[in-house]
C-alpha cells in the first residue's frame, strides 16, 4: 500500500509542477497583452472590453480609409488628371482614363503592365 502511495505522489508532483508553470506563463502572457492594449491592471472583463473597443476602432478606421480612397479616386477621375498608380516593381496597378488616353490604350489594358511600356 505504501508503495502505491509513493508512486502516486511521485507521479503527481511533476504534474503539479508542470501545471503551476503553465499558470505562471499564462499570467505573464496576459500581463503582456494588457500592457500592449493599454491596461495596467484589471480583470479579464476589462481586457475583453478593451480588445473589443480596439477591434471596433480598427473597423471604423478601415471604413473611413476606404471611403477616403474612393472619394480621392472619384475626384481624380472627375478632374481628368492623368494618374498612374504602380506597385513596388513598377507594374501599373491602376490608371485613370486620362492616363490611358495619353498611352493610347484602355485603362484595363495598362493594368498589370510595366510602367515603362
Amino acid at each position: 500500500m505504501m508503495t502505491t502511495v509513493r508512486k502516486t505522489v511521485f507521479l503527481l508532483v511533476p504534474v503539479a509542477l508542470l501545471l503551476g508553470r503553465r499558470v505562471v506563463v499564462r499570467e505573464r502572457e496576459l500581463a503582456r497583452v494588457r500592457r500592449l492594449v493599454g491596461l495596467v491592471e484589471g480583470g479579464t472583463g476589462d481586457l475583453e472590453r478593451r480588445l473589443r473597443d480596439l477591434v471596433a476602432a480598427a473597423a471604423t478606421t478601415e471604413e473611413r480609409r476606404a471611403a477616403t480612397a474612393g472619394d480621392l479616386a472619384a475626384l481624380i477621375e472627375d478632374l481628368g488628371l492623368a494618374v498612374v498608380r504602380t506597385d513596388g516593381e513598377l507594374l501599373v496597378v491602376r490608371a485613370t482614363p486620362a492616363a490611358a488616353r495619353i498611352a493610347g490604350r484602355e485603362p484595363r489594358a495598362i493594368t498589370g503592365r510595366p510602367l515603362i511600356e
